[in-house]
């Protein structure tokens, strides 16, 4: 079993999005990069394992006023200042993406409706991207430690080659960027089981400042029967307690970036099952959902969404089963 060492300059930890991003500015910038990734870089993750929504407003009045919307659904507790970073570089990179031969689908006036990405063909073509670039990716190679110099400097880290009979690897760089994603494995959700805070654990353990954590487990809404858990058709929904009485509005609502309005699902706060209707979906066709309360802590919340006519789903198929309702779990 022999040992792989490698020297870089940058050492990317985590091939999603962020890493591969990244590893790509890097490699443009002329440094050698590593990018290590638990499990197979374009693959592993909960980017590629669906439909992604993006935060992508245009520059001008839209994305000033998108930007407060949420400064004010957020309690004011974010920093504007990052936030209008997202869209900014959301927008740079999309097109970026389009440039390079991403689809975008089009819609009723014929113009790309940007908002949105397939994970399964992001990844595949930023794995692409990530190797034409020069990038030495290291697969199915989860990283166990950071490494650092006698001062405390982060140097590199080490971790181990699952299939290569878990020989070990370090990389000793001038520069290391985590990005392995947050803790969300035991929600269940589509492609977060690689994300058991590894990389979160390794900078507290050389003491690294840490910002925003309270805000980092919250999760979206999913079948209980399932780990999808790409909500966007639930702010559609009217939310209800067990007995049918609606709560609060029945939905938070909020302004899309045309002004309309939209709502979005409301803090679940009753004490036994609440029921989500779909208002595009058959009248008949509910969802329910299981509430956190009583359990002492928060959790993330999974949820049964129906397809019956919802953007994207396969409404035939649930027509074919009217009334169907499925058993649910948290």
């Amino acid at each position: 079993m022999s040992r792989l060492e490698i020297d870089a300059d940058v050492l990317v930890l985590g091939g999603g999005p962020a890493g591969t991003w990244a590893a790509l500015a890097a490699a443009r910038a002329g440094a050698r990069v590593v990018l290590a990734d638990k499990g197979y870089c374009g693959t592993s993750g909960p980017t590629a394992s669906g439909g992604n929504n993006l935060w992508n407003v245009p520059p001008g009045p839209a994305r000033e006023r998108s930007v407060q919307a949420r400064f004010e659904d957020g309690g004011r507790l974010s920093e504007p200042a990052w936030m209008y970073r997202v869209p900014e570089e959301t927008h740079h990179r999309v097109d970026e993406l389009a440039g390079a031969g991403y689809r975008f689908p089009s819609g009723d006036d014929g113009r790309e409706v940007r908002t949105s990405l397939q994970g399964p063909e992001y990844m595949r073509r930023m794995r692409r991207r990530v190797h034409r670039a020069g990038v030495t990716i290291l697969d199915h190679s989860p990283a166990l430690e950071l490494l650092t110099t006698g001062d405390g400097i982060v140097s590199g880290a080490a971790g181990l080659q699952r299939q290569n009979g878990y020989a070990p690897w370090s990389v000793r760089a001038g520069a290391v960027v985590v990005a392995t994603g947050g803790c969300a494995f035991l929600s269940g959700s589509f492609g977060t089981n690689v994300d058991t805070g590894d990389g979160l654990l390794m900078a507290a353990e050389v003491e690294a400042s840490f910002s925003g954590m309270e805000f980092s487990t919250a999760y979206a809404l999913a079948p209980a029967w399932s780990g999808h858990s790409k909500g966007l058709m639930m702010q559609f929904a009217t939310y209800y307690d067990a007995d049918g009485r609606t709560l609060g509005d029945g939905g938070l609502r909020t302004r899309r970036r045309d002004g309309a309005p939209r709502r979005r699902p409301p803090r679940v706060r009753a004490s036994g099952p609440s029921q989500a209707r779909h208002p595009r979906g058959h009248a008949h066709v509910a969802t329910e959902l299981l509430s956190a309360a009583g359990q002492g802590r928060h959790r993330p919340v999974h949820a049964e969404v129906s397809r019956a006519g919802s953007p994207g789903g396969n409404g035939a198929r649930n027509r074919r089963h009217p009334g169907r309702r499925h058993r649910l779990r948290q």
